[in-house]
């Protein structure tokens, strides 16, 4: 019986371990840092009076799969794709992309007004901007990587106006995942602004 007593004696003390050792563990884990996209904050002005009214739709056809994740992704080798598991996006890189264009496009042309719902009559687009993105990633301490297909069409939907392939290189010029999310959003706007100066000459 004493024998039995000490037999459950001894797994209380064991259970009282593990718990203890779980809590200690739970205590000491990392904590996830959550990141955006922002418009790069500029006084140049690509359309003064060619912007004046212009209302542009923009659709966003396709986005990687390999960019579905939370967790911030890397490319530290061409065939490779790592996952930061403790840095991630606050919300998914595909809204926080298309979000981070309109607003450079803003930013860029005051006078611009992006559309994601088409408004019929006398509201109706001015532009349709159709985007398919091939490619968003980088490496810490190196250089961000977008490429993207983009169709840029008038009112009259079925004749585009210009078809571009923009492949942006971005310098990463700080440490850390803060200086690639950073390398990112300078990327977002050199698109913004590639877009806005196609569609200023026509």
């Amino acid at each position: 019986m004493n024998q039995l007593k000490s037999h459950k004696g001894n797994g209380w003390l064991l259970l009282l371990f593990l718990t203890c050792l779980l809590l200690a563990a739970c205590a000491i884990s990392p904590k996830a840092d959550f990141y955006t996209l922002s418009a790069v904050q500029t006084t140049e002005e690509l359309c003064e009076a060619e912007g004046t009214g212009l209302r542009i739709k923009t659709e966003l056809l396709h986005f990687p799969d390999l960019l579905a994740q939370p967790q911030i992704a890397t490319r530290p080798h061409p065939n490779r794709i790592q996952y930061a598991e403790f840095h991630r996006w606050a919300g998914s890189l595909e809204s926080n992309f298309r979000q981070s264009l309109e607003e450079n496009l803003h930013q860029l042309c005051r006078s611009v007004q992006v559309l994601r719902d088409f408004w019929p009559g006398s509201n109706a687009p001015s532009y349709q901007l159709n985007l398919d993105v091939v490619r968003f990633d980088g490496n810490l301490g190196d250089r961000v990587n977008l490429s993207v297909n983009w169709v840029l069409r008038g009112q009259q939907q079925d004749v585009a106006l210009a078809e571009r392939h923009s492949e942006i290189i971005e310098p990463v010029t700080e440490n850390g995942y803060a200086g690639l999310v950073a390398a990112q959003s300078r990327a977002v706007a050199s698109l913004a602004r590639e877009i806005l100066q196609t569609l200023v000459r026509h």
